[in-house]
């Protein structure tokens, strides 16, 4: 082995040693002592646990496309009981927020989807004698939704996510179909959310 080699060898082992030695430092004085490093992650998949036990369903799932935007999807179901509404809906949903921190903190968005909803509703006039005539009508339509929600990331590794929020969905129907299933034009809707980020 040529001199020259010996010293490139040696200058490249001193440059991976020292590497070694730079980085456990410069980590140590961006991390606090004992506190685990933030991990930024590019995705989250939750559902709404409180709800099951009362036939309402809701997963979702949320990736980050640039600083600050993400977009997700999410699928719902509510049903509570034989005798109400029920909806079922599908939603793409854009979010941003203004901390530019994709998936954690405070967001507004736009979602658009279709939902679909069954409803129990009586003949009218009603027979004076077998009384109201009792039918089940269904109708599905394209929706539009403003949101505003707030996430946490919580643990350790602030893994764990909790997704709340508010919004207000407009069902871009005609009035003869909302009649039909007895529905209003638009309604406000919550979201809870729990669920891991990756």
């Amino acid at each position: 082995m040529t001199p020259s080699a010996v010293r490139r060898l040696l200058a490249g082992a001193c440059a991976v040693l020292l590497s070694g030695a730079i980085a456990p430092a410069l980590e140590a004085q961006t991390t606090p002592a004992g506190a685990t490093p933030i991990r930024y992650y590019r995705g989250v998949v939750g559902l709404n646990p409180l709800g099951i036990p009362f036939d309402v369903f809701s997963i979702e799932g949320e990736g980050a496309i640039a600083p600050g935007i993400t977009v997700g999807g999410a699928a719902s179901y509510f049903g509570p009981g034989d005798d109400n509404d029920h909806f079922t809906s599908g939603d793409v949903k854009f979010r941003y927020y203004p901390a530019e921190t994709a998936l954690d903190g405070f967001s507004v968005g736009l979602g658009v989807g279709i939902t679909r909803r069954s409803a129990r509703v009586f003949s009218e006039p009603c027979d004076p004698i077998l009384g109201c005539v009792e039918s089940r009508e269904e109708a599905t339509g394209p929706t539009v939704s403003v949101i505003a929600d707030y996430n946490f990331l919580l643990g350790p590794r602030r893994r764990f996510f909790v997704g709340t929020g508010v919004g207000a969905k407009r069902w871009i129907v005609d009035r003869d179909t909302r009649d039909r299933v007895e529905a209003e034009r638009a309604w406000v809707f919550g979201r809870f959310l729990v669920g891991l980020a990756f």
